[in-house]
């Protein structure tokens, strides 16, 4: 089983939280286990080592120029707003595998 950690930042980290465990169950359909959590933007730069990719919450996409300035080794993707407000992990997920080739 592959290992991915995948780091999602917002507004303050805890409406993510739900995303997060959709994306963990995705990976495990998938064959991954993930390590999946969700931080501040704010707060996130402490944890963006060593993460497959960085998902940013539409509410502070703003911060997606700043961080990928900050970090150009990341990978530093935007969550689309109908994917978030639906809380939608499996397509999330499924649509870094496919960009990122895992």
């Amino acid at each position: 089983m592959k290992k991915l950690k995948i780091t999602l930042a917002c507004l303050g980290g805890v409406s993510t939280k739900a995303l997060c465990s959709r994306i963990v169950e995705e990976g495990l359909k998938n064959d991954f286990e993930v390590e999946c959590n969700a931080y501040s933007v704010y707060e996130v730069e402490e944890y963006i080592s060593g993460s497959d990719v960085v998902l940013v919450g539409p509410q502070v996409k703003f911060m997606v120029k700043k961080l990928q300035e900050k970090f150009p080794e990341a990978n530093i993707e935007l969550i689309p707003m109908a994917d978030y407000g639906q809380v939608n992990g499996a397509k999330i997920f499924n649509d870094c595998f496919k960009k990122y080739n895992w």
